[in-house]
């Protein structure tokens, strides 16, 4: 269902006045291999919600005459939705990385996120 929303919202911008999109992406589109990459480097999606978020990025990046900027975000909550059994670590892919740290985890409330972007 995603895909196609999106399908039918870049056919829609494409005969708009919209000039620039900024697409909310998940760095969960990345492998889970250990590899850390660049937004540059060519790879394949290991499971089908990473494939269908990859395409659609794609779909937008390809949008002619309009600038669109994909930002792949990971660690973003809706605080009505996060359990208190749910925690941060759960959330990071490199947790051995983290067994020192001693203090909380930032994580990026979604109005935060959506408030940061001013585009004009």
């Amino acid at each position: 269902i995603y895909k196609k929303q999106i399908k039918i919202i870049s056919e829609r911008v494409r005969v708009s006045s919209i000039k620039h999109i900024v697409f909310t992406s998940s760095s969960s589109v990345y492998p889970k291999d250990g590899k850390i990459y660049a937004t540059s480097d060519e790879f394949v999606p290991t499971n089908l919600r990473a494939k269908i978020l990859l395409e659609c990025e794609q779909l937008l990046n390809h949008l002619n005459n309009i600038s669109t900027i994909t930002i792949r975000l990971g660690g973003i909550c809706h605080g009505s939705l996060i359990k208190q059994s749910k925690t941060p670590m759960r959330l990071i892919s490199h947790k051995e990385a983290l067994k020192y740290i001693e203090h909380g985890i930032d994580r990026l409330g979604e109005n935060d996120c959506v408030n940061g972007f001013n585009i004009s």
